[in-house]
This record gives structure tokens, sequence and C-alpha cells, in this order.
């Protein structure tokens, strides 16, 4: 009797640890790092996510670069990221600079338009977009950013 309890407990034990291993998820990343501070933008991009994409870019730079975001992602159904490497090819104490080769998968909304289908773009009819599964666009895309430290946050500089 006294084995069986063991044995389950034990069981039960090492169930709890591999669920709690599986619920740790994602890296969690910051504008701490600049790696972390790219990272961010992607991860904002795949959530078509403007205003988070935006405050990975300097002060400055924000307002502008939301509204550039929101112009694009309003063209996407969904994004994916398929592939992220980056590299810091140089930092200081309050600039770096950060090499990425990425890969992200959008789905593009698409229109029917003078009987032709193309992609969706401003000014076309929203309620007649529909999005196109067979014809995503990406493939792998290499960036250089250029950070700067602002209020202990590596962000973007334009």
């Amino acid at each position: 009797m006294k084995k069986k309890v063991i044995q389950i407990l034990l069981i039960v034990c090492l169930l709890l640890v591999t669920a709690l291993g599986g619920c740790q998820g994602k890296t969690q990343y910051t504008t701490a790092t600049p790696e972390g501070t790219v990272r961010l933008l992607f991860d904002a991009q795949c959530k078509l996510d403007a205003k988070k994409a935006a405050e990975c870019y300097a002060k400055e730079d924000r307002e502008w670069k939301q509204e550039q975001f929101e112009r694009a992602f309003d063209q996407y159904y969904s994004s994916s990221l398929d592939y992220i490497q980056t590299k810091v090819l140089f930092q200081t104490e309050n600039e770096a600079e950060v090499a990425v080769q990425v890969s992200i998968t959008h789905i593009n909304y698409y229109i029917e338009k003078d009987g032709v289908v193309k992609i969706w773009e401003p000014g076309d009819d929203k309620l007649k977009r529909f999005p196109n599964f067979e014809m995503p666009s990406g493939g792998d895309s290499f960036f250089t950013f250029s950070l700067v430290k602002q209020g202990g946050e590596w962000l973007i500089k334009v």
C-alpha cells in the first residue's frame, strides 16, 4: 500500500514538472537589450499591432511610424514569423546596430476589381476584401537596425 502511494506521488510530481515546464512559453523580450527591441518589433508586426511596433522606435519617430504601420497592417489578414536570427554588429553605451535575417509569411487581403483579383490597397472597398491563403507573401529578408538608448531603453532610430 505504502509503495503504491509513493508511486502515485512520484507520477503526480513528474506530471506537474512536465506541465509546468511546458507553460514557460516563448521567451519574453524587452527593450533592455538591442536584440530584445528588434525581436519585440517583429513580435508586434506578427500580431499586426501598430502601437506596439511603434513603441520600439525612438520617441520622436513613434507617431509617424505608428501611422505607417497602421497603413501597412491594414493590408494583412494575418502575419506569422517563420524564422528570425539577430546579431549585434556593434554596441556602445548609447548606440548599437543589429543585423536581422527574418522570414515572415503574410496573408494579404485581396479584392476582385475590374474582373481581376489583386492585393487590397487603401481606397479599395473594405467590405469586399478577402484573405487569399493560397498566395502568401514573404520569404527571407535582411535588415540592419540602428538603435539608441533613451531612458534606459534600447529604441530603433530612423
